[in-house]
């Protein structure tokens, strides 16, 4: 009974760390609390997993420091991103903590939290912003991604409110894109308390948007192609 265990519990390795290492493929990094949601594994369980990928050279950790604390990120090295992609057109696209700011970080974590939240809820095709950007959209969303219903949605995340002249150039894009079939709608998510509120209002103030240099008056019917959400917790 020992070499079937045994041989089930290989497999079960190897189905972990090809998970770890397909969201890290899209992601570039993530921790431990995301990962282990990912693997359906306790914490500890999958500090251990990565810390044996680490070993073998798939991944690498990086110890942020601020005032409020330290947080361990995990990225994923060429050595992981080649073995995460098909062998005839390898991808060494990697992690490199040096080039990211803390907030871009605390971003992108952010926007993964949505990602387990909504997967976990029938979401489906998900495309991280570094995906998006091969569709050579006016803007880059967050993520995209397919809701239960197949509609394609362009995922944002906003922890802070832009200004009222920079969310109308964004409103244009977005109509736009609209129109010509690439999305079907817009979500905005925050995980800060209020804001979703005051984003929606601050979207259904804007009257006009600019196209091609003109101002378009804005319908109901654009208005609901936008909606806002606040971030689940955990």
């Amino acid at each position: 009974m020992l070499i079937p265990n045994r041989s089930a519990q290989a497999v079960r390795i190897a189905e972990k760390r090809q998970a770890i290492l397909a969201w890290l493929k899209g992601e570039s990094f993530s921790t431990v609390t995301i990962l282990a949601q990912v693997i359906g594994t306790a914490g500890n369980a999958c500090w251990k997993t990565l810390k044996a990928m680490e070993r073998a050279g798939l991944v690498q950790s990086h110890l942020l420091k601020n005032h409020f604390g330290s947080l361990t990120i995990w990225g994923i090295t060429p050595h992981g991103s080649a073995m995460a992609t098909d062998p005839e057109e390898p991808d060494f696209s990697h992690f490199e903590p040096g080039r990211l700011s803390p907030h871009t970080i605390a971003h992108a974590l952010d926007v993964q939290r949505v990602r387990l939240q909504l997967q976990a809820k029938g979401w489906t095709d998900w495309r991280t912003d570094r995906q998006c950007r091969q569709m050579q959209l006016a803007k880059v969303p967050d993520a995209l991604a397919l809701d239960p219903d197949g509609q394609k949605v362009a995922v944002e995340l906003e922890r802070t409110i832009k200004t009222i002249k920079r969310y109308e150039s964004i409103v244009s894009c977005y109509l736009q894109a609209i129109r010509i079939g690439a999305l079907d709608r817009v979500q905005y998510f925050s995980p800060i308390p209020g804001v979703p509120q005051r984003l929606e209002r601050l979207f259904h103030g804007i009257r006009a948007v600019p196209v091609a240099g003109d101002r378009v008056q804005l319908q109901p019917q654009h208005y609901e192609k936008f909606t806002f959400s606040e971030l689940e917790n955990g």
